[in-house]
């Protein structure tokens, strides 16, 4: 998974950063509710590991922004505070577990796990063979290796495999280079396609010509 650490404490920050990166995990920390609102809006993760009293911006405001924008990420809130009228509250504010401090890192770990199984029961995918789109977290897989895409080059590939190998028109796809605050000419569309060949295979994306583009 793709996780992000929001921990002021610099030491538990860096020794959960290790711990999640020896698992696997691709793992950013930032160490205030300002700079992990910056890493939200520019970068894609499952799951953040959020710290409750934060510097800058509290952790409450960073989870109710979560919350509010219909975000996929999932929250697991760490705080020194443990009675039940704080793991409520921060429950209510949008996290999805909760996780006083001091705790062991192998509990830390076991809940993440838990997320990361209801993640995965909870996102619908499009495929085509190999290929799978996996549409709450916008990731692309060809087999088990996940792909970078650009917002347009995701939108233009959700369109070929939502077709069903069906065509797809110039048209459609023009409006989703103009959605994308793009300039609406063939020629954006026609490099979007051609950095999606490159990442996926020449032969997967069909040209029809004078009509548009398929998945076979």
């Amino acid at each position: 998974m793709r996780i992000l650490v929001v921990e002021d404490e610099v030491d538990l920050a860096a020794s959960i950063e290790a711990g999640l990166r020896s698992e696997g995990h691709q793992v950013q920390t930032v160490f205030d509710g300002a700079s992990a609102l910056q890493e939200l809006e520019s970068s894609r993760f499952d799951v953040a590991i959020l710290d409750r009293d934060l510097p800058i911006v509290h952790g409450d405001v960073v989870a109710k922004s979560i919350a509010s924008t219909g975000s996929p990420v999932r929250v697991l809130m760490l705080t020194a505070a443990s009675d039940l009228r704080s793991r409520v509250g921060g429950l209510r504010i949008g996290a999805d577990d909760y996780l006083a401090k001091p705790f062991e890192y192998e509990e830390l770990l076991a809940r993440l796990e838990a997320i990361g199984r209801r993640l995965l029961s909870m996102q619908p995918q499009l495929c085509r063979g190999d290929l799978t789109l996996v549409t709450a977290t916008r990731r692309l897989r060809i087999g088990t290796q996940e792909v970078r895409t650009t917002p347009l080059e995701y939108r233009i590939l959700h369109a070929l495999l939502s077709a069903d190998g069906g065509v797809v028109g110039f048209g459609e796809l023009l409006e989703l280079a103009w959605d994308d605050g793009l300039e609406r000419s063939r020629g954006v569309v026609k490099t979007a396609i051609h950095s999606l060949r490159q990442k996926i295979g020449p032969e997967r994306i069909v040209t029809e010509s004078g009509h548009g583009y398929r998945i076979p």
